[in-house]
């Protein structure tokens, strides 16, 4: 990925990727890694067709980073519950990891769109410990009753 004087990162061209899907794949992973781990990321935009390995690619090195530093917090968004229950069944059997899925906010006061338990999780962050682990996977009401581990 390449510096742009708007962005922090933009795309390579199109014209400049992989043609064959494993080597697309290799290089997402290379680009995604070195962008997670730049001192600057924000945000990235993937310019590749459909199938070309984007979520894959994109789970596979978030997977890694969380791995590899428990108080790593990484986002894959999805469009409709259905598919983030998908994806994450996706990610269980392919990366064996465990997501924790938190779903928006709607209209249901009853909704755990964000957690409800941020200055705690912002306190065990700050000591260094897993917040997944001493929190989420633990005292976390919602996901005790909803998450299938």
């Amino acid at each position: 990925m390449t510096r742009n004087s708007n962005f922090p990162l933009s795309a390579p061209s199109a014209r400049l990727q992989p043609q064959d899907k494993l080597s697309l794949r290799k290089e997402l992973v290379r680009q995604l890694s070195h962008f997670i781990h730049s001192p600057d990321y924000r945000f990235a935009v993937m310019a590749v067709t459909p199938g070309g390995g984007k979520t894959y690619s994109t789970s596979k090195v978030l997977v890694e980073a969380c791995t590899q530093n428990p108080n790593f917090i990484a986002f894959l968004a999805q469009n409709t519950k259905d598919r983030i229950q998908e994806e994450a069944e996706i990610i269980k059997d392919q990366f064996e990891y465990q997501p924790i899925i938190i779903h928006g906010r709607s209209g249901d006061l009853n909704s755990f769109g964000y957690c409800q338990n941020y200055q705690e999780a912002e306190k065990i962050g700050l000591s260094g410990h897993s917040t997944k682990a001493l929190l989420c996977q633990s005292l976390c009401l919602y996901l005790r009753s909803n998450v299938k581990t």
